[in-house]
């Protein structure tokens, strides 16, 4: 996979390699920059996962996209973060496309499904959760968490919303406890 990483030429790629400390198929980062609800630090867009738009242009961000961006500012500033990769390390975009996991192996991608910020979204060949991303989707549906309890969303309307769920564990960083849990490794 790293392998991939070295032949591109991409300035942003080999500044990355040179600031990060890597291992066979993991790079540790230090969270920064926020572009949205799945993609943060010099692109780094996360696998599996779809959260609401945020900064589409000419369009106003989706319903509940700014909740989810807030969410993942204020889980991840600052942190130190692993990556972990799948088949396709890199999209067409030239971001880096990786599993995250928090410093006490909370599986980032998964919380923000099971918390209701994110969509499961897989693409192959990068399946590996997908299984998990779609168990987690469907519960969080079930339980109307996050987007799920939106009742009837206009795409695109900008509203920012408030849904009958969110967020009753607002305070608590790694959201509800139920999905902290469940998703830790």
């Amino acid at each position: 996979m790293l392998k991939t990483l070295f032949r591109l030429s991409s300035p942003v790629l080999l500044v990355m390699l040179s600031i990060f400390r890597a291992d066979a198929e993991t790079l540790k980062v230090r969270a920064s920059r926020f572009i949205d609800g799945d993609t943060f630090g010099l692109s780094v867009r996360l696998i599996g996962v779809d959260t609401p738009e945020t900064r589409f242009p000419g369009k106003p961000p989706e319903p509940f996209g700014k909740e989810a961006s807030r969410f993942l500012r204020k889980l991840l500033a600052g942190t130190t973060l692993r990556l972990e990769f799948d088949q396709d390390a890199v999209d067409r975009y030239g971001r880096l496309l990786a599993y995250v996991f928090l410093p006490d192996e909370t599986f980032l991608n998964a919380l923000l499904v099971c918390e209701g910020y994110a969509r499961a979204s897989t693409h192959p060949p990068n399946i590996k959760y997908a299984d998990l991303f779609r168990q987690l989707e469907r519960e969080a549906r079930e339980a109307q968490r996050g987007l799920w309890g939106i009742l009837d969303p206009q795409p695109g309307d900008g509203q920012e919303t408030r849904p009958n769920s969110v967020l009753a564990h607002e305070g608590n960083l790694y959201g509800s406890e139920g999905c902290r849990e469940r998703t830790r490794r």
